[in-house]
Formats: C-alpha cells, sequence, structure tokens
C-alpha cells in the first residue's frame, strides 16, 4: 500500500513553517496557537508563560516588566498604523491627484 498523498492539498495550501521558538511546536494545529504564532511567534502555552514571569520581574515599588513590555507592544502597534496612515495618505493622494 502507498501512502495517501493529495497531490492538489500541496499544491494550493502550501505549507509553511510555524514552529514555537522555545517549545518547537507546531503552532498550526489549534487556532488560539495559530493566532498567538502570528502576532508573538511563539504557541500561546509559552507566550503565556513568557508573560506570566515577567509579572514577576519586579521594577521599582509598585511596577513590573510585564507593564512596560505591554506599554512597548501598545507603542509598536501606533507606529506601524502611523506608518500605514502615512503611506495611505501620501500614495494614495498622490495617485487621486495625478488622475484628475
Amino acid at each position: 500500500m502507498y501512502p495517501s498523498f493529495d497531490l492538489t492539498k500541496e499544491l494550493f495550501m502550501p505549507q509553511y513553517d510555524h514552529t514555537c521558538k522555545k517549545c518547537k511546536k507546531n503552532c498550526d494545529s489549534k487556532s488560539y496557537d495559530k493566532d498567538t504564532y502570528k502576532r508573538m511567534g511563539r504557541c500561546y502555552h509559552c507566550q503565556m508563560h513568557f508573560e506570566e514571569d515577567l509579572k514577576f520581574m519586579k521594577i521599582g515599588k509598585w511596577g513590573n516588566k510585564w507593564q512596560f513590555w505591554v506599554k512597548l507592544q501598545q507603542l509598536r502597534r501606533w507606529e506601524s498604523i502611523d506608518r500605514e496612515v502615512e503611506q495611505f495618505v501620501f500614495n494614495g493622494s498622490l495617485k487621486m491627484c495625478s488622475s484628475r
């Protein structure tokens, strides 16, 4: 017997390497692993443990590293949004003006 092999699946659905950088687990099986891998490059459980470790790393009297890490993620997200808006405004408005 030959192993079952679906050629159309291989041609139209390429396989990407979605392995967690910490535990080397494949992150394609569960939706929450996929979403977390897209954002953070880790599986859900490794990301959860990473954030938990940050919460126990104290900074100052009342702060911890997790609070600063969350703020950094928010700033990166806003920088990305700013770049997209600038690209849209400058490239989009030039195309609209040149079409008239």
